[in-house]
């Protein structure tokens, strides 16, 4: 038999442990219903980028896919998506340079903060019209030996590929494209982010 000692002991662990559930309970309740809200406002963000509700809809979708079979967070991937849309690109084309990128940085160990920054970089590139040294230097930050990668793409030496950037012959065409390329099947990359 219990004592009244042992019985108050008791009903006070009772007590703590429920105060622990609720906060635990509530704390998640409010990650969900902020989360939910981040997405609204990102899906907002889009159909005004997109001028489509149901188009701004598909693409959310698209992102939340992508997320569940990469490495990175449905947020970043979001916001990369609306800084190349605010770029004048197509939904699709930034979603192709998005992932040919995520596949780079998964292969570099980069992460969602690596991955917004860089995608940062790409924006500013695309806005821009060229690629500037400290642009560059971004990938090599990163880990991703961009200059490689451009010469591996265009067939040329990468003493040819500084020549050309130093001249501001290399865009945002000529960086996605070789992030295509080395993502593609016998890639560099190819399936990083899957792995």
């Amino acid at each position: 038999s219990l004592s009244t000692g042992s019985l108050e002991a008791v009903s006070s662990g009772f007590t703590k442990l429920g105060g622990v559930i609720t906060a635990t309970a509530t704390a998640i309740i409010g990650f969900g219903a902020n989360y939910n809200a981040e997405i609204e406002s990102i899906t907002m963000s889009l159909e005004t980028l997109l001028g489509s509700a149901e188009e701004a809809s598909v693409v959310m979708e698209r992102i939340k896919s992508d997320a569940s079979t990469t490495p990175f967070d449905v947020r970043s991937l979001a916001k990369g998506e609306q800084m190349l849309i605010s770029t004048g690109l197509s939904a699709e084309e930034a979603e192709a340079s998005m992932l040919a990128l995520g596949d780079a940085i998964s292969a570099t160990g980069g992460d969602s903060a690596t991955m917004t920054r860089m995608l940062a970089n790409l924006q500013q590139i695309q806005n821009a019209g060229k690629a500037t040294s400290m642009d560059i230097r971004q990938f090599a930050y990163a880990g991703i030996d961009i200059y490689g990668l451009l010469a591996d793409s265009m067939g040329k030496t990468t003493a040819e590929i500084q020549e050309m950037q130093s001249k501001g012959k290399i865009g945002y065409k000529e960086i996605t494209d070789a992030l295509k390329n080395a993502s593609a099947e016998g890639g560099r990359f190819y399936g990083a982010m899957e792995r």
